[in-house]
């Protein structure tokens, strides 16, 4: 998965439409409040400027910097 966080609104990367579907029905509001943001699309690929490898979080990203 991947994020793009674009002032009040975001876009979510997801590799199937399975966990496209299972987010838009039991995460979305939840995910708006812990972001702060008003829109969240969720989408099914990887981003467009990322490349394949990038769209996996990382120990240090989801540590919150401490790895």
């Amino acid at each position: 998965m991947a994020i793009e966080l674009d002032g009040g609104s975001a876009v979510l990367w997801v590799p199937n439409a399975f966990q496209r579907d299972w987010i838009d029905a039991r995460l979305t509001d939840r995910l708006k409040s812990a972001l702060g943001i008003y829109s969240l699309e969720v989408r099914v690929g990887a981003p467009p400027a990322m490349s394949p490898a990038r769209t996996r979080p990382t120990l240090h990203a989801v540590a919150g910097g401490r790895a």
